[in-house]
């Protein structure tokens, strides 16, 4: 959440801008501010953790298609690598998709080879957006319980994730 908690429990306090989530989701692939490898310091070898883990136009075509489902396109809606650069999947999947990815090439009798492309991402959802109004206005009153989303919250969000990832997989994202 962009927020933190108070000691009665509320949810409340805001975080420190530097390190918000967008409104609806950061996609995080160890890159830079738009998915491309970052720029730094020092001219050298870069290590496993400052090579992006998803190529960026992998990158871009899925925060599209978020765009697209979640009717997104507002400037702090989707962003990349913020406030972090990823977690897990981005530092552990990441360059082991790279070692294997020379390796993946499929190639059946009377067609041309094909290479797969492989890459990790994380995509961190914002709370209050996966949530939706009623649930966050309740995490931020005083207490000690959960909030669980309405059932169509739930089936509006899958839906769209389904939606999402289906737009992805037949590569009809574009870049706007």
């Amino acid at each position: 959440m962009n927020h933190t908690a108070r000691p009665d429990g509320a949810i409340c306090l805001e975080r420190a801008a530097a390190d918000r989530l967008p409104s609806v989701v950061a996609l995080s692939n160890r890159g830079g501010s738009d998915g491309s490898v970052r720029e730094l310091d020092d001219d050298g070898l870069r290590s496993d953790d400052a090579v992006p883990s998803m190529r960026p136009r992998r990158l871009w075509a899925i925060a599209d298609a978020y765009r697209t489902v979640f009717d997104a396109w507002g400037d702090d809606e989707v962003a990349f690598n913020r406030p972090y650069l990823g977690g897990y999947e981005t530092t552990t999947a990441g360059p082991l998709f790279r070692a294997f990815e020379p390796r993946y090439v499929v190639r059946r009798p009377g067609h041309e080879p094909r290479r797969l492309r492989l890459g990790a991402f994380q995509n961190e959802f914002r709370r209050e957006f996966l949530l939706g109004e009623h649930a966050t206005a309740q995490l931020m009153q005083p207490g000690t319980d959960w909030v669980e989303p309405p059932e169509e919250r739930v089936q509006w969000l899958a839906e769209r994730l389904r939606d999402a990832h289906q737009l992805v997989r037949t590569g009809r994202t574009a870049r706007r």
